[in-house]
């Protein structure tokens, strides 16, 4: 299963909720709606809230809510970066050496992601290494900006904040509302597919990939490197 998956899973698990997600739903909201807090509030708002939640007074819901989503959030971080830590969730395959690829060039670079700052400072260092981690110029977690993906702010804001036109700018997404943010920021996207989107469109995108490859493997259509971003 999606290491991300099952980290939901186990906490919706750890809170005695009596659901979980499938993987093809998980892929779904994946899709779909950006950061774990908006996608805990996307699924509730649909399947119903717990009665924990909705038993009590009106006008303490909305603080109920909070309350559920803030702990909520801290266990799949936690329960993520454990899964981080037993090896069962790392970057995809060609992640790490083109981010290094990138550094040695002197391309400037930048992370943003759909995730809370708590997770982002978490997982990151975890999945990078601290010192790969250091090297990048900028790194934007969803609640530095005020809407996240499909919105297209946090690319707008990486740009601005870097000094870079748009054009001159790259994306590598792996979902369709990465790629919309994207597009919409006017910024070209090579996207890696997983085998649940494989068969998405991804419209806007300039590439369409299964993989990010590594050198050496024999899947010369999945290889990419730094000068291919750029042509």
């Amino acid at each position: 299963m999606v290491p991300a998956a099952v980290a939901y899973n186990r906490t919706w698990a750890a809170a005695e909720l009596g659901f979980e997600w499938s993987v093809p739903y998980y892929e779904e909201l994946q899709n779909a709606v950006g950061g774990g807090r908006a996608k805990m509030i996307y699924y509730f708002d649909a399947a119903g809230w717990p009665a924990r939640v909705t038993d009590g007074d009106v006008a303490g819901l909305e603080a109920r809510k909070a309350t559920l989503l803030d702990d909520l959030v801290a266990v799949k971080t936690r329960i993520y970066t454990e899964l981080i830590d037993s090896g069962a969730a790392a970057p995809r395959p060609g992640v790490l050496r083109l981010i290094d690829e990138a550094h040695a060039r002197g391309v400037v670079t930048a992370i943003c992601s759909a995730a809370n700052k708590e997770a982002v400072a978490r997982t990151l260092p975890m999945l990078l290494g601290p010192d790969r981690l250091a090297r990048f110029d900028l790194v934007l977690a969803g609640d530095d900006v005020a809407a996240k993906k499909p919105d297209p702010l946090i690319y707008t804001t990486a740009t601005e904040r870097l000094g870079l036109p748009a054009e001159a700018c790259v994306v590598v997404e792996d979902s369709a509302i990465g790629v919309a943010a994207a597009v919409a920021a006017g910024l070209r996207v090579v996207v890696t597919t997983t085998p649940s989107t494989a068969s998405q469109a991804f419209e806007g995108a300039d590439r369409v990939l299964p993989g990010l490859g590594e050198v050496g493997v024999d899947a010369p259509e999945a290889i990419v490197n730094v000068d291919s971003l750029f042509p």
